[in-house]
């Protein structure tokens, strides 16, 4: 698993503490030392929102989708920002090569859905609520995840869940080098763990 200054650490208490000031003032050292690090950029990117310095924000949230285009949740968690920024068009593009990229991510079908179905995409929005639903439910009956779970993480609003995204993926991306059985599992252990996290407002231990 990939391992972070302790300057970036600091910047990520700081902005949990909603000390954005300072916590940019890190972010932006660490975004020097490493320019080519995008879960570095797109966290400055999500300070600068904060700091509602949207220009500077989505810029950030750009260049992390470039340097990391294979990622999945680099788009995921732009969509979250382009929607919060009335780009919903933009959002639902981002959540739609996010699914692509990964065809088994229920929250990221979900949150297309919400926003198809804004723009009064009904036929669309069925699709990806029906296929949010179906990888949800397919956890359900093995009995990983509860239907309080499930109902949580189909009516939260789509927030930028980065670095909870970014340790849940490492984690199914590292085990599946090694162990495609227990990948399985694992995605089922840690999706779980996901919806928790979603559950209880988007905030970690």
């Amino acid at each position: 698993m990939e391992s972070f200054s302790p300057e970036f650490i600091k910047a990520e208490e700081l902005m949990k503490a909603q000390s954005y000031d300072e916590a940019l003032k890190l972010f932006n050292l660490v975004v020097k030392s490493e320019p080519t690090n995008p879960v570095y950029v797109s966290q400055r990117g999500v300070c600068f929102y904060h700091l509602k310095d949207l220009k500077s924000a989505i810029k950030d949230m750009n260049k992390s989708v470039e340097l990391d285009p294979g990622y999945s949740y680099r788009y995921a968690s732009r969509a979250y920002m382009r929607d919060a920024m009335g780009d919903v068009k933009g959002a639902i593009e981002d959540y739609t090569r996010a699914t692509e990229l990964d065809p088994d991510d229920a929250v990221s079908f979900n949150n297309l859905g919400l926003l198809e179905e804004k723009l009064g995409y009904m036929e669309s929005s069925k699709k990806s609520f029906k296929k949010a639903d179906d990888l949800a439910k397919m956890l359900e009956e093995t009995g990983i995840v509860t239907e309080e779970e499930l109902i949580a993480s189909q009516t939260e609003k789509p927030q930028n869940i980065q670095k909870k995204i970014d340790e849940v993926k490492e984690a199914v991306k590292e085990t599946s080098m090694t162990q495609e059985i227990g990948n399985v599992f694992l995605k089922k252990r840690v999706f779980r763990e996901f919806l928790s996290f979603v559950k209880n407002g988007f905030k970690t231990k």
